[in-house]
């Protein structure tokens, strides 16, 4: 575990082209665009699913909802 953990979290502190590590800067902007990324998918998927519930689960067809959202979550876990 220890060791799949440190080559996931690998492209934060060495250069893949150099091999070398990175400087201390270099590793925070790297982290704080890898927040900002997760941020913005979070919102637009809350932005998402709350403009479809909204429509959807006014009109009495939960399950359109919940198949439009599986659907999403499967192609984004395959594709992403």
């Amino acid at each position: 575990m220890k060791k799949q953990l440190m080559e996931l979290f690998q492209a934060y502190s060495i250069d893949r082209k150099t091999g070398r590590a990175l400087s201390g800067g270099a590793k925070a902007i790297r982290i704080t665009l890898a927040v900002l990324l997760l941020v913005g998918l979070g919102f637009a998927f809350y932005a998402f699913s709350t403009g479809l519930g909204m429509t959807v689960l006014g009109n009495g067809v939960d399950w359109l909802y919940f198949a439009i959202m599986a659907f999403g979550a499967i192609a984004f876990g395959v594709f992403g």
